[in-house]
């Protein structure tokens, strides 16, 4: 399997997914986009309250709501998100958890104020159809088969039928008398 860089340009710890379809976003995968220095800064801050899980799962059902209402098919399992939606699920989660933290003001940095927003007008291109998602990986073996060409058509007959009065027995038992036969087939 090949391994995709599901990170951000310039971040130092990228993260590494073999690459799939649709992909499991969890709280680590989000701490791992972060240097040394903001981890353990948001660590500070979390404290012994850790919002990061239940922030990870409602952006992974916000984003799955714009994926069913533009109409696209879903992976069963309500984890998951398409890969190339991974590292804009990121953006946002971070910059939601920034906002949420004391003392994090320093690490709202306008790049990624920029990276959330392009994010959310991303999810909501979805919604409207403008932009389509990764198949889920049962999805994909379904979407071969299809209608092009499908009308009904009459094949042509490409040799003349004979009258139906001229169709009659021989007495011969060659059924065309006016075909020339051998003499070895008599």
């Amino acid at each position: 399997m090949q391994a995709r860089e599901v990170g951000q340009a310039g971040l130092p710890h990228p993260i590494l997914f073999a690459y799939m379809a649709w992909l499991t976003l969890t709280a680590a995968d989000v701490t791992a986009q972060l240097s040394d220095a903001e981890s353990s800064a948001v660590i500070a801050a979390l404290g012994t309250s850790n919002k990061l899980p239940g922030l990870v799962t409602n952006v992974i059902q916000q984003i799955r709501g714009d994926i069913r209402a533009g109409g696209y098919a879903m992976d069963s399992t309500v984890t998951t998100l398409p890969s190339e939606l991974l590292n804009d699920a990121v953006a946002v989660i971070r910059w939601k958890l920034l906002l949420s933290l004391p003392g994090c003001e320093y690490l709202m940095t306008p790049e990624r104020k920029d990276e959330n927003k392009e994010a959310i007008a991303k999810f909501r291109s979805i919604a409207a159809r403008k932009r389509q998602v990764e198949l889920p990986d049962a999805q994909v073996a379904r979407v071969i088969t299809g209608n092009w060409n499908s009308e009904n058509k009459v094949v042509p007959r490409m040799h003349p039928l004979p009258r139906p009065g001229i169709q009659t027995q021989s007495s011969d038992g060659y059924s065309n008398p006016d075909a020339d036969v051998p003499a070895d087939d008599l």
